[in-house]
């Protein structure tokens, strides 16, 4: 039973798995708020508590494949999470998978409580959260994770259908734009957004000149910079799932700064690296 668990688990959408965490915590009596992926600095989820004390935990949720383990480098990255979060007293790391000896040291010392893919299947079945499982993952994604040959043996899972899953039935089967990006893939988003911003730049230089069609120009403006201020936000989303799949941790910032001032470089060097290693 808990192995069966942890595969619908391990098949999660990195996204829904944080909500998913979430959403048992709260099922645990505690009040919750999901980080924005476009805003945060790797926190996942708050966990707040008043009583019997007011506790404020940083919870870290990776979801990853049973051949991927969380690493003692990786809690000594978490911990320091908790002096983002004013008032927050301690880190916890959930993960479908497994700690190493070297996490569970540094946690010890760093004060980290892990909970690994055998103890998440046990809060599920002690606080009857399996209908919180079948929320987020249905029966039809099991087994389609595939193992990549990236660093460490990192599970790729297939994400056709499996992104907001529940969100996309519980509306009758109709993706909003967001949720067609990321069916699309961030990575794949940015590069077609990119070539938008050409193809849109030249439509409104061709027709500027045409006073008749002077607002499907100014329509076209607004489409231009919407392609625009998208590209960044997509790519940090991808930066994002990156650093989650991957023992590759992308500086976001230099990239995203690499983007502005050098295009050419930093977008083929990403990619580059993205393909080499995910």
């Amino acid at each position: 039973m808990a192995q069966d668990v942890k595969r619908r688990l391990q098949v999660m959408d990195d996204y829904d798995f944080e909500h998913f965490v979430a959403d048992l915590w709260e099922r645990m009596e505690w009040e919750t708020t999901v980080s924005q992926a476009s805003l945060d600095a790797g926190i996942d989820v708050i966990a707040t508590k008043e009583t019997p004390y007011p506790q404020k935990k940083v919870i870290q949720a990776k979801r990853y494949g049973e051949n991927t383990t969380v690493g003692g480098p990786d809690i000594q990255q978490y911990a320091s999470l908790k002096q983002q979060v004013e008032g927050a007293d301690s880190v916890i790391v959930v993960t479908t998978s497994e700690f190493t000896s070297s996490a569970h040291k540094r946690a010890r010392d760093l004060n980290v409580k892990l909970v690994d893919g055998d103890q998440l299947a046990q809060l599920i079945d002690e606080y009857d959260a399996s209908d919180l499982v079948s929320r987020y993952v249905s029966d039809g994604q099991v087994g389609r994770s595939e193992p990549s040959v990236a660093d460490g043996g990192a599970t790729k899972t297939s994400i056709e259908g499996s992104e907001g899953s529940e969100k996309a039935r519980s509306e009758g089967g109709k993706l909003g734009p967001i949720q067609f990006i990321r069916d699309l893939g961030w990575h794949q988003y940015v590069a077609y957004a990119i070539g938008g911003v050409f193809v849109v730049a030249a439509a409104i230089g061709i027709l500027a000149d045409i006073s008749l069609l002077d607002p499907i120009t100014d329509l076209l403006v607004i489409v231009w910079l919407l392609l625009l201020v998208s590209i960044p936000i997509a790519w940090y989303l991808d930066m994002r799932r990156v650093r989650s799949r991957s023992k590759w941790n992308p500086t976001a910032w230099l990239y995203l700064l690499g983007g502005v001032l050098l295009p050419f470089i930093a977008f083929p060097l990403y990619y580059y690296r993205r393909w080499k290693l995910i």
